[in-house]
C-alpha cells in the first residue's frame, strides 16, 4: 500500500532557479585582446511553477465583443484553375466497315479458292459506307470500308470475267452446232 505521508524526494520541495541561464553573458575577447561585440540578448527566464499555464478553472478566456467582426485574408496559396470540359460526341468505327476489310483479307488469304469472304466484303463495304454517311461523323472506317470494297472487287473481279468468258463460249458453242 502506498503512503500519502511519504515523499520519496525528502521533506522539502525542490527549489526551482528563477533563470537559467545566468543572466549576465561573459564577454568574448576578441584578437589582440579587443571587446567584441555582444551577443544578442534574449530572455533568459522561465517561468515559476506557481505560474498557471491555463487560466483557472470556470474562467474562460477573453473573447471580442459581438459588433468585430475577425479579418480574414486571402489564402497564401493560389486557387486551382478549374478548366471547362468539352464533350467531344464518341466515334465508333462501323462494325460492317470491319467485317469488309476481315472479309476480304480472308478472301486474299485463301488465293481466291472460296468466292464467298470476296462477294461478303463487296456488300458488307457498300452497306457500311451508306451507314457512315447517314451517321453525321458518329461512326467512322470509311478507309478501312473502301479497302474491304477494293480488296472484295479485285477477288470477285476474275470470277466475274471468267463467267462472262464461259457464257460467250456456251452461247457460241450453241450456235455453230446447228
Amino acid at each position: 500500500m502506498t503512503n500519502p505521508q511519504y515523499n520519496p524526494y525528502g521533506s522539502q520541495q525542490p527549489s526551482y532557479p528563477t533563470s537559467y541561464p545566468p543572466q549576465t553573458a561573459p564577454r568574448v575577447a576578441g584578437p589582440q585582446g579587443q571587446q567584441g561585440p555582444q551577443p544578442a540578448s534574449y530572455p533568459l527566464s522561465y517561468p515559476s511553477p506557481s505560474t498557471p499555464l491555463y487560466p483557472p478553472s470556470g474562467q474562460l478566456p477573453p473573447q471580442q465583443q459581438y459588433g468585430q467582426q475577425p479579418v480574414y485574408s486571402q489564402p497564401l496559396y493560389a486557387q486551382p484553375m478549374v478548366m471547362p470540359m468539352v464533350m467531344r460526341p464518341m466515334t465508333a468505327t462501323n462494325g460492317m466497315a470491319t467485317a469488309s476489310l476481315i472479309c476480304s483479307l480472308i478472301g486474299l488469304f485463301t488465293a481466291d479458292f472460296l468466292v464467298i469472304p470476296g462477294v461478303l466484303a463487296v456488300i458488307f463495304g457498300h452497306i457500311a459506307l451508306g451507314q457512315i454517311k447517314k451517321s453525321n461523323g458518329q461512326q467512322t472506317g470509311q478507309g478501312m470500308a473502301i479497302a474491304g470494297l477494293i480488296i472484295g472487287y479485285l477477288q470477285v473481279a476474275p470470277l466475274v470475267f471468267f463467267c462472262i468468258l464461259l457464257l460467250i463460249g456456251l452461247i457460241g458453242s450453241a450456235g455453230s452446232g446447228g
